[in-house]
């Protein structure tokens, strides 16, 4: 009888410890699913569930998050009968499932079956993705629908239907991001849409302008219906003002803290906007955000060095987590203290074989730069972690085989006789 291979091997325990630790923590926090709303999607779920609209209060429609989270914890309880958060969990841990294998088949036709293998055991366990994908914040399925638009980007240079297929997916994936996240979408459907230009410039311009066709039908109906509702243009959410104007005004130590909340409390401004509805309020702060930058540039140009820091530190600040400061730090340091620095390395180191899929490289830089000018947590980079991760594992690999080559004796040379 044959044994069955290392790869295999490796695959399997690793799918069967991730799905095993992911349900142990989804059990662990069940109780707490609905005490921690504290984005709110769950309870736009229920409102769409119970009323038919997207509203934390009756008859008062809000664009306080973009309606693709909402929708999905909607329709899967509608699915399964009732307000089951189980299921949203069941799902969430299918999507870790599917990135971890998109990330996997990609590195195994990059870089070998073994770092393939192993980029998928990897994300299996990475700490980060099983403890967002047993919450109900939005990140595990952005995640999801971010990889796969990078991923069936790269595969819609392959000819025939498998290529036409495969656009339409990256596309449909783009759309449903749009208005699930409009920060990732402003990283990744650009930097897709170049890529498709790059991967085929004879094609190109037509290819990126069927890609983008659902990301302006997605979007447009989302922007259509917050007209209607708030009676002026919102793009994305109404809550992206706040958040820009807070990064602008607040040092980076002091996010997250009782400290943000003193200094909010004496700013006149944010006091002042509080009174406003929710979309003159993003907007007030929004202008309010450039007016800043505009007449202190150089304040500007620092917030943006520290949260280009702070996007890829290392382990995070201390803060109230919901597990102790202390597991939260040692998680980090076996998982991104070196999964962060050895990724970034292996797109210079192997620069070359990333540079056949451009849409990987350019989505992570776009997204970097994108958060570095707006605002910067930690757990945002949680989408760009699939492509790191595989980066990391296949920059060991090679590191460690030049490794072992430098030690292996040079071949004698033949003495003349």
């Amino acid at each position: 009888m044959k044994c069955p291979s290392v790869r295999f091997v490796l695959i399997a325990a690793s799918l069967f410890l991730g799905l095993l630790l992911r349900g142990i923590y989804a059990w662990r926090c069940y109780p707490r699913a609905y005490r921690t709303d504290l984005d709110r999607y769950e309870s736009l779920a229920y409102g769409l569930v119970q009323r038919g609209e997207l509203a934390l209060e009756p008859g008062h429609p809000t664009a306080l998050r973009e309606p693709g989270y909402p929708l999905l914890i909607a329709g899967l309880y509608e699915a399964s009968g009732g307000r089951h958060a189980w299921v949203v969990l069941a799902a969430q841990t299918l999507m870790s499932v599917l990135i971890a294998a998109m990330v996997g088949s990609l590195g195994t036709e990059l870089f070998g079956a073994g770092v393939g293998a192993a980029a998928f055991a990897a994300y299996m366990l990475y700490p980060q993705a099983i403890f967002y994908g047993a919450s109900l914040y939005r990140d595990t399925f952005v995640s999801f629908l971010f990889t796969a638009c990078v991923w069936f980007t790269i595969r819609s240079a392959r000819a025939g239907a498998e290529g036409r297929r495969a656009l339409a997916v990256a596309g449909l994936s783009a759309g449903v991001l749009s208005v699930t996240s409009t920060a990732v979408a402003l990283g990744a459907v650009p930097a897709c849409a170049l890529a498709l230009f790059m991967q085929d410039r004879a094609r190109g311009l037509r290819r990126a302008a069927l890609f983008l066709l659902p990301v302006l039908a997605a979007g447009g109906a989302w922007t259509a219906r917050n007209w209607s509702t708030q009676g002026r243009f919102v793009f994305g959410s109404t809550s992206g003002g706040g958040e820009i104007y807070q990064a602008m005004t607040i040092d980076a130590d002091d996010l997250g803290t009782a400290r943000q909340v003193l200094r909010l409390q004496g700013d006149p401004l944010w006091t002042a906007t509080l009174r406003l509805p929710e979309a003159e309020r993003n907007a007030a702060l929004t202008r309010a955000t450039a007016v800043l930058i505009a007449r202190e540039p150089g304040l500007y140009a620092r917030r943006v060095a520290v949260r280009l820091v702070k996007f890829w530190r290392l382990w995070p600040y201390r803060r109230a987590y919901d597990e102790s400061y202390r597991t939260v730090f040692f998680a980090s340091l076996a998982s991104d203290a070196w999964m962060v620095p050895l990724g970034l390395l292996g797109f210079a180191l192997l620069r070359r074989r990333w540079c056949e899929v451009p849409a990987v490289w350019l989505s992570v830089l776009a997204l970097t730069s994108l958060y570095a000018a707006m605002h910067a947590v930690i757990r945002y980079r949680l989408p760009l972690m699939g492509y790191v991760i595989l980066s990391s594992i296949a920059a060991a690999s090679a590191l460690g085989e030049r490794f072992i080559g430098a030690l292996r004796p040079a071949p004698r040379r033949p003495t003349a006789s």
